[in-house]
């Protein structure tokens, strides 16, 4: 047995352990990717969710029954809070993620080969809408929801995030 045939014989084994090594790498490249997303995103929702009152978060009360000085501001946290929302639903029902992402081109065949964990994803997936759910409940939340709507497009509210209106199912909203 010669040095050739020795080679010959290692040349296989060594592809296939270089490919599963490739698909390691990949996998943990793709779901560190999903990781930092999802941390952005939580990051994001912690930053509007301390701007909300607390009289309007926690106690559900109208914004109108806020001091003066208190309301512009509780405004534009939850108006924060509705295009985060809209932006989440979005990503999680696949649109975005999949579109724009440098991995995003090979989410559905890393699907197929179990390259990127799926349950990180599902587990935010469910987190998220979980918690707009609930907040979408509130009434001061639908209230100053459909305010924003009616002055964004007085015409057409329903057209104002869209993805929240497909996605939740909104209690005394106009649909």
């Amino acid at each position: 047995m010669n040095v050739s045939s020795i080679t010959d014989h290692l040349a296989g084994p060594a592809a296939f352990a270089s490919v599963i090594f490739l698909l390691a790498q990949l996998r943990q490249s793709a779901n560190q990717e999903i990781r930092e997303l999802i941390a952005q995103y939580n990051m994001r929702y912690l930053d509007v969710a301390s701007r909300i009152p607390y009289e309007v978060l926690v106690e559900d009360k109208h914004i109108e029954t806020l001091h003066s000085e208190i309301q512009s501001g509780a405004k534009r946290a939850l108006y924060d809070y509705f295009l985060l929302c809209d932006e989440q639903l979005l990503l999680v029902t696949g649109c975005t993620y999949k579109e724009r992402r440098f991995l995003g081109p090979l989410s559905r065949l890393g699907s197929l080969f179990q390259i990127r964990d799926v349950r990180v994803w599902q587990k935010a997936e469910k987190e998220w809408i979980a918690g707009i759910t609930y907040n979408f409940n509130r009434f001061a939340f639908i209230q100053e929801f459909e305010d924003v709507c009616l002055k964004l497009d007085s015409k057409n509210p329903e057209s104002c995030f869209k993805a929240i209106r497909d996605n939740i199912p909104l209690q005394n909203s106009i649909r």
